[in-house]
């Protein structure tokens, strides 16, 4: 529970929206390691929001994540990045 006591209506928007984002992060860290179970395991995740593109946003992925995240700046770019991402696997 969030205690707002003693703290200003926008302070606590602020704390209640944090903590929202937190728990919602928390859920996609836990679904993104689902999907790899063990350090060999790999996988493609396509995280498609633009506010994937923030730091403070992506800052709140898991560590080993952070180092594997790539943009893309339309749906063929990406594309062409996942198809990289695969034959890079198959060697």
């Amino acid at each position: 529970m969030l205690l707002t006591r003693g703290v200003s209506p926008d302070e606590a928007r602020k704390k209640a929206a944090e903590a929202a984002e937190d728990t919602a992060l928390r859920a996609v860290n836990q679904a993104i390691g689902r999907a790899v179970r063990h350090r060999n395991d790999w996988a493609c995740i396509c995280l498609a929001d633009s506010r994937w593109e923030g730091e403070r946003v992506r800052g709140k992925l898991a560590g080993w994540i952070t180092g594997s995240v790539r943009g893309g700046s339309g749906f063929g770019d990406v594309v062409g990045k996942i198809g990289g991402f695969f034959r890079a696997r198959r060697m």
